[in-house]
């Protein structure tokens, strides 16, 4: 038979022991438990029972750690970003974890810096290539490849103190920005050409050939003209001569 009993002021029960057969509703505003170690059987603990909305009506539900004197800690799962989060008050704080065995364990900084040093990290995309800042993420592109030895922009490789165009025949293009030159600091060797390029529509081109009458070895062609540039002892010859 159900009883009730009704106490108008605080009641304690005090004994070495106390064993409650059967189970415990405890109803009210809070529920205070001091005991210096406290061991619970249930394998889930259920926060934030009684819920009625779709989600957590208070935002969050979690674990709060008193911490005396410093701020407190908390384990937290957040609504309003369907995440969880670790705080220190309201801000995050750190986490430890050991390091990742499987693809969905978190990752340390220590490994994730020890594992990119090394290169034991597959990037993602065609062929082990990297395109940064797509979504802000890093995803697959054969746009931008690295092989260990070379890197390749599109169709432009940069290889070791090399830079070449992979397309047959075509052009490599090197410009300033606006009214900005080309400037090189260090002395220009041209390979010397089988035979003349043709003309260009619009551009003056230079290139190299076997030394001839003009004793530079340094040719050009445009749309009207060709020939080789002069040397000062081969123009001084010429104008004597001519």
């Amino acid at each position: 038979m159900a009883e009730t009993k009704r106490i108008s002021d605080q009641y304690t029960i005090s004994a070495p022991t106390i064993i409650i057969d059967g189970n415990l509703t405890v109803s009210g505003s809070t529920t205070s438990v001091e005991t210096t170690n406290s061991t619970i059987a249930d394998n889930i603990i259920v926060l934030n029972q009684g819920e009625t909305g779709a989600g957590i009506t208070a935002g969050t539900s979690g674990i709060e750690i008193e911490r005396g004197t410093s701020t407190n800690v908390s384990f937290v799962y957040d609504d309003s970003i369907d995440a969880f989060r670790i705080l220190e008050g309201s801000g995050l704080t750190n986490v430890r974890v050991a390091e990742p065995i499987d693809g969905s364990d978190a990752a340390t900084k220590q490994y994730v810096d020890n594992a990119t040093s090394v290169g034991s990290v597959s990037a993602a995309g065609v062929e082990g290539s990297v395109q940064y800042n797509k979504n802000g993420l890093l995803s697959g592109s054969n746009s931008l490849l690295w092989n260990g030895f070379s890197l390749t922009v599109g169709e432009t490789q940069i290889g070791s103190n090399s830079i070449t165009v992979n397309n047959s025949d075509s052009d490599l293009a090197l410009s300033g920005n606006g009214t900005g030159t080309v400037y090189m600091r260090s002395v220009v060797k041209m390979e010397n050409e089988v035979s003349d390029p043709s003309s260009v529509s619009g551009n003056n081109q230079i290139y190299a050939k076997t030394v001839g009458d003009g004793g530079t070895g340094l040719y050009f062609v445009n749309d009207t003209v060709s020939g080789e540039f002069v040397s000062k002892s081969k123009a001084l010859v010429f104008g004597i001569i001519f």
